[in-house]
């Protein structure tokens, strides 16, 4: 876990050199996840529990169906995610895509937003600067085109891909799951 988040330290302090660092470290996307990520999402669920601490209009079972909501949404659009970006990056990268370089790129997009929610949670006031956040993430996804190969002059519709793929799908997985579950 120490690892994974020094890589998202790197990647945000200097994205370009965080995808080589994490290219050199060649971790498998399943330890990536099982050591990494999923525990992110644990402790992303967890700080809805915050809220109990400083917000009048919170209950117990609000703050555990708000951190299962966060939960399922990170965890389905880690997998979602991936596989949109599977299915529309063959044609903008030099040769076959590589599936494992796709899925960690997807888990430290993920693990991002994870840790923007967790910001969310933590701050007791809505902060239009957090809700920009995103955007950040989009700058470190648009990055990545050396490490997935892909090819001159197909960087910005990558960044769309990746864009739409990876920050697109969680908040509208979010969304739709806050309206089942208010």
């Amino acid at each position: 876990m120490l690892q994974f988040i020094k890589n998202i330290l790197q990647l945000i302090l200097s994205p370009v050199k965080g995808w080589e660092d994490i290219s050199q470290a060649s971790e498998s996307p399943e330890e990536l996840c099982s050591k990494g990520l999923y525990p992110l999402l644990g402790i992303t669920a967890l700080a809805n529990f915050i809220g109990l601490f400083y917000s009048n209009g919170i209950s117990l079972v609000t703050a555990i169906e708000r951190g299962v909501v966060d939960f399922g949404t990170y965890f389905a659009a880690y997998f979602l995610g991936t596989l949109l970006i599977e299915q529309l990056i063959p044609n903008i990268v030099a040769g076959e895509p590589n599936r494992k370089k796709i899925e960690t790129c997807s888990a430290y997009a993920i693990a991002m937003l994870a840790i923007i929610r967790i910001i969310e949670n933590c701050v007791p006031t809505d902060l239009t600067l957090i809700k920009l956040l995103p955007v950040f993430v989009a700058l470190v996804i648009y990055k990545a085109d050396r490490y997935l190969a892909v090819k001159p002059g197909d960087d910005l519709r990558f960044l769309l891909i990746g864009f739409v793929s990876l920050i697109v799908t969680p908040l509208l997985l979010h969304y739709i799951l806050f309206l089942v579950i208010p």
